[in-house]
């Protein structure tokens, strides 16, 4: 599988996190907090491109877990590049590394 389309699929699992986990506008312990989707959140949803289906999205999951258990910082990034939406300067400032090891941990 080529860099590019993992970074294609770690948008789509970042994007699909980050509408199905709070803040979502909702409560943490609302039960319905996971069942609503803003509609701004959906429609920039499907403007950047399909969300993954749920079998692939549990399988994504437990890659970047296993990625937590085993690499911590590179999670860490991996979190806040693809869900977060920060930039390398922004994370390395957060996590206090340079920019550079920041990049190679997303990559």
């Amino acid at each position: 599988m080529s860099d590019k389309a993992i970074q294609q699929i770690l948008h789509a699992w970042g994007r699909s996190k980050a509408i199905n986990e709070p803040p979502n506008g909702f409560p943490e312990a609302a039960p319905f907090a996971r069942l609503i989707v803003n509609a701004g959140d959906q429609a920039e949803a499907s403007r950047k491109g399909e969300l993954l289906s749920d079998d692939f999205q549990c399988a994504v999951d437990g890659v970047i877990s296993e990625l937590g258990r085993k690499k911590p910082p590179h999670h860490q990034v991996i979190c806040l590049a693809y869900i977060a939406k920060m930039h390398d300067a922004r994370i390395s400032r957060q996590i206090k590394h340079s920019r550079s090891t920041v990049r190679a941990m997303r990559e």
